[in-house]
């Protein structure tokens, strides 16, 4: 598959097979393992940390930060851009002098604390997926707004509904326009994966044409679990996700496969997540 994604192509960037780079984790003995192919990214990050003690008191709370839904330790991110090749390159440098980016492969890894006091089942395998779907809906569809967009779909639903009223059906297509382009997705579906004697709970949120995230979690304990992102955004030009998709969801596929999670006691294995 590496060579087949090496062959020549329409763009430019995107994952570089060719150099490899693995890195280590250490979460409460738990050992975590990815490989990263390198990007022609730069980014400017904060000495990583790879050894992670979760469960010492405050641990979490010292290190962990906020963004949406969720509170939680960045353990990796990493981003591929693709960019025009050829004759759409030279025009980009010749017309704007720079060349426009068409879309970007995204990975993220996290530690996740579950909210207040609540605990995963233990023996329920849908129970981490039950907890997510809550946490999303707990905060989109709040009626008490507060930061990082909670409240959010209620107030859109809520506003929208009362221009609905006051309009009439005139308004029917704009309302469902807002709706649809508005509101943040909730999680519904979840598929359970075994791999290597581990249980994944994965599931897809999408925002319109342009931008699609997978997602495979799993428990490290009743209070925390790992959540691997797999973001594909898209620009604009329709064009752009029917030249690039094909390829990024290989390369998603290549780097979800070359991770390994093992727990005390229990053997490793790669995952093989399919699409």
């Amino acid at each position: 598959m590496i060579s087949s994604l090496l062959k020549r192509r329409a763009y430019s960037g995107g994952p570089h097979f060719d150099r490899l780079t693995s890195l280590c984790f250490d979460l409460e003995s738990i050992d975590l393992e990815l490989t990263i192919p390198a990007s022609d990214f730069d980014m400017a990050e904060s000495p990583r940390m790879l050894k992670l003690p979760f469960n010492n008191p405050g641990w979490f709370e010292t290190h962990s930060k906020r963004r949406g839904v969720h509170d939680y330790v960045n353990l990796f991110t990493e981003m591929w851009g693709y960019f025009p090749a050829g004759l759409p390159r030279m025009f980009n440098l010749m017309g704007m002098g720079s060349n426009q980016r068409m879309g970007e492969l995204s990975l993220g890894l996290h530690l996740n604390k579950l909210k207040g006091d609540r605990k995963l089942a233990s023996g329920n395998p849908r129970s981490l997926g039950d907890y997510i779907k809550w946490e999303y809906e707990d905060h989109y569809e709040s009626p008490k707004v507060g930061d990082g967009g909670k409240g959010k779909n209620y107030e859109v639903r809520l506003r929208e509904d009362l221009l609905l009223a006051q309009r009439g059906e005139s308004y029917r297509s704009q309302y469902e326009i807002a709706l649809c382009t508005e509101l943040e997705p909730i999680p519904h579906h979840f598929d359970l994966l075994d791999f290597g004697g581990n249980v994944w709970t994965c599931f897809r949120l999408d925002r319109g044409w342009t931008r699609s995230s997978k997602f495979y979690c799993i428990p490290l304990s009743d209070s925390y679990y790992l959540r691997l992102d797999i973001r594909l955004l898209f620009e604009v030009s329709d064009k752009n996700r029917r030249i690039l998709e094909p390829d990024m969801l290989s390369a998603a596929e290549w780097l979800v496969q070359h991770v390994k999670i093992t727990f005390p006691g229990k053997p490793s294995g790669p995952l093989a997540l399919p699409h």
